[in-house]
């Protein structure tokens, strides 16, 4: 069961494309953060589980005192003995200093931190509020956070419709070192009305493509997502994780707001018609159990009868993101408005990719003979030597 808890709206950055817009200032009270502690068990028991994450979410959530949450960490430990408690962490990256790193380190939190790109791809939208550069404090930061052994995986959100160098940015990923997971801008919060979504959709998948055969092309590829989780999936290794692809909307995940409004995912907070309702009102039970939960549990199966009915990509997407679906189409009872090129994309990982992958491990095979080879030869050497 994971629980994104978004502590505030408040953020240092300024953010071209932020989903959250331009809300009012606001920091969770202590009380909520505690009373969505004690609703956990009864949650985590009707979902059968003894998982549970809990990600500390924003705007940017380093900007909460550290004192809330390292008690709130304190007070979930004491209260969810006995589960396999995990806490993470989303942030712009800006904000960690050694006391941040002392605190992960004693949590054992999970940090993913937001970088777009090289340097010019990442301020022409990830400026500070006084429009300086933010690169050079993430990049410093993703290091010391990678120094101190915590894990590290990082977020880019990519205009796919402005021109972008695949080298460099490919560069970037192999420098930054860590897992990376790729999205497109959507057109939500201050990027509401793009009308180049389609554009930028198809932009997206190329850009992935090149990626991807880079990618293939490197001895020590990165980790990229949805890239490998895509492979990993037709391969039959195991099924998507990301809940775009995964269609878990409302099955095991749900989120508090700083008001303590509970909704369905991190992004749909902007839609007051699909809040289930407040936890000071109800418990998290009673608001994972309502009516307009259990509506949005129902997409799939509409999906399956109507636009994806007879879809051969089905188990690879399950009708896509139903906060995208509704951003665009005023429901979410529709397909994922960019279908085309995410089942252009799957088409190429199926046929192409497949080719590039295999061909990648049959180079990597004989390295490893090769290696074997070398190891066994200076053996006998120094056997010889003796």
């Amino acid at each position: 069961m994971q629980v994104i808890v978004k502590v505030t709206t408040a953020c240092n950055l300024n953010c071209t494309y932020c989903s959250e817009g331009d809300k009012p200032v606001q920091y969770m009270e202590k009380e909520i953060i505690k009373k969505m502690i004690d609703d956990l068990p009864a949650l985590a028991e009707k979902e059968n589980t003894k998982k549970i994450d809990i990600l500390w979410h924003g705007g940017e959530p380093l900007m909460m005192p550290k004192d809330i949450l390292t008690e709130a960490m304190d007070y979930a430990r004491q209260q969810l003995q006995g589960y396999e408690l995990r806490f993470l962490v989303q942030t712009n990256g800006t904000l960690v200093t050694p006391e941040w790193i002392d605190i992960f380190k004693k949590y054992g939190v999970e940090v993913g931190v937001s970088i777009d790109g090289y340097r010019e791809l990442h301020d022409e939208n990830r400026r500070k509020k006084d429009g300086t550069s933010s690169y050079d404090d993430v990049v410093s930061h993703i290091h010391d956070l990678r120094q101190a052994g915590i894990p590290v995986g990082t977020l880019m959100v990519l205009n796919t419709e402005k021109d972008i160098d695949i080298d460099r940015l490919y560069d970037c990923i192999q420098e930054i070192g860590t897992s990376i997971k790729i999205h497109s801008v959507i057109p939500c919060g201050r990027a509401k009305g793009d009308p180049r979504s389609e554009e930028i959709a198809k932009k997206y998948v190329a850009l992935l493509k090149e990626l991807f055969v880079r990618s293939m092309a490197d001895e020590n590829p990165v980790t990229i997502n949805p890239l490998e989780e895509l492979i990993n999936a037709l391969l039959g290794v195991r099924t998507v994780g990301e809940c775009s692809f995964a269609g878990t909307c409302c099955r095991g995940l749900i989120c508090i707001y700083p008001d303590g409004g509970v909704g369905y995912c991190g992004r749909d907070g902007v839609h007051a018609d699909f809040l289930f309702g407040h936890i000071q009102d109800q418990s998290l039970v009673e608001l994972y159990s309502g009516e307009k939960a259990a509506y949005i549990r129902q997409r799939q199966a509409y999906l399956q009868q109507h636009d994806c009915k007879d879809c051969d990509d089905w188990d690879f997407c399950h009708g896509g993101c139903s906060f995208e679906a509704i951003n665009m189409f005023q429901t979410m009872y529709h397909a994922y408005p960019n279908c085309q090129e995410r089942r252009e994309l799957i088409e190429y990982l199926r046929t192409t990719g497949m080719v590039l992958l295999r061909d990648h491990l049959i180079k990597e095979k004989r390295k490893r003979r090769s290696h074997i080879k070398q190891h066994r030869q200076l053996l006998e050497e120094l056997s010889h030597e003796k």
